[in-house]
């Protein structure tokens, strides 16, 4: 067991999601749990594809099976599953709600265009996305409260 690696009852929570390994056609595919393993390797440790470690099977597999369970939805199936658990189990709070709305502007120089050689006006108070989202939410949303500190 490497740092990374699904425990045996962590496995066994989604292990049924993926396909039998027993096809009738074209060779057998490699194990469902290592290769996840080394997604998670990848994911977690933020290496390259090709600094895989051998013990998880040849990177391409991986990668390729990666962006394959990716493509077909499986891990956001994963998710669902590990959610509604949770929820049933009375982990999850549903009354608590977070998001990230932050963005960094950068100069337009940045992007390639030429500097201007003229004084900046100040900024206009024009409406923001953020406060067209919060127009049409509860006042117990932390959205309203965030845009009501700005103003």
């Amino acid at each position: 067991m490497h740092r990374f690696d699904l425990q045996d009852w962590q496995w066994q929570l989604i292990c049924d999601l993926f396909p039998d390994n027993d096809r009738k056609r074209g060779g057998r595919w490699k194990e469902h749990r290592m290769i996840l393993n080394g997604m998670f390797h990848v994911l977690h440790s933020g290496c390259a594809w090709r600094d895989l470690p051998q013990r998880y099977g040849p990177w391409q597999t991986v990668y390729d099976r990666f962006a394959r369970y990716r493509r077909e939805g499986l891990f956001d199936l994963m998710l669902k599953r590990l959610r509604t658990r949770l929820d049933r189990l009375g982990r999850i709070d549903w009354s608590c709600w977070c998001f990230d709305g932050s963005n960094v502007r950068a100069a337009r120089c940045a992007a390639g265009a030429k500097k201007a050689r003229h004084k900046r006006s100040p900024p206009s108070q024009r409406t923001t996305r953020l406060d067209e989202a919060v127009a049409g939410l509860e006042q117990s949303s932390i959205c309203c409260a965030m845009a009501a500190a700005r103003h």
